[in-house]
């Protein structure tokens, strides 16, 4: 049906990647879908957006953002 997630990390953190800069409802299709199959701690779209923000309870989170929370060891 077209829904997919890039990654899965453990039991808990679904991360899709989009190059988008303006992400809207359908680059959330897969991370809403994986949402309702299982509950994960972290549902992330990681994408080019300029401000990280959530919308579904998904977090929407830069590159830049998204890597310095996975350095930190804040995922």
């Amino acid at each position: 049906d077209g829904k997919e997630v890039d990654f899965i990390v453990g039991d808990d953190i679904a991360i899709e990647v989009k190059a988008a800069e303006l992400p809207d409802h359908r680059h959330l299709k897969g991370l809403t879908a994986i949402g309702e199959e299982s509950s994960f701690r972290h549902r992330i779209l990681v994408c080019m957006a300029p401000e990280p923000r959530i919308s579904k309870g998904i977090e929407i989170l830069p590159l830049k953002e998204f890597l310095a929370k996975l350095w930190a060891g804040m995922l």
